[in-house]
């Protein structure tokens, strides 16, 4: 009767032969939030045909399974404020490996610069406007500040 064992890396069988190689675990797996969306990325696997990108709002919890081709997958299926944990598995043949690397991110709204009306003297700095943006809070403050502040 045949069996196989898999140690993470290799399934053998019976005989000690390699049967196929797993996948290795990605490494250097990050993810970056945005507005609305979340960029997972990894360092790719050698052999790996495809990468499983897997989602979930609670830590060890993932509810949604996503193929990709490569890093990074992007995913905008996420909604601003929102935590959501990320693990990513690669796939050699019909092998897939280890996922033990967890990230997480929370996707905000990007806030572009500002640019100040007007600039004399005291007032240095700038931003510019936000799309929908009603007006602006400006604050002052007397004191001097050191120039690294």
């Amino acid at each position: 009767m045949a069996f196989t064992l898999w140690d993470g890396r290799v399934t053998w069988d019976r005989a000690g032969k390699t049967v196929q190689s797993a996948s290795a675990q990605p490494l250097g797996v990050s993810a970056q939030a945005g507005d609305n969306q979340v960029s997972v990325s990894w360092q790719p696997v050698t052999g790996a045909t495809s990468y499983k990108v897997r989602r979930g709002t609670i830590s060890g919890a993932y509810s949604a399974v996503f193929v990709a081709a490569g890093s990074p997958y992007v995913d905008t299926d996420v909604q601003n404020g929102s935590t959501y944990y990320y693990v990513v598995s690669a796939i050699v043949g019909t092998v897939e490996g280890t996922q033990f690397i967890e990230v997480s991110a929370t996707p905000i709204v990007q806030i572009s610069s500002a640019n100040f009306p007007g600039v004399d003297a005291m007032t240095r700095g700038n931003w510019k406007g936000n799309y929908g943006a009603d007006g602006y809070h400006l604050i002052a403050d007397t004191f001097s500040y050191p120039p690294y502040a």
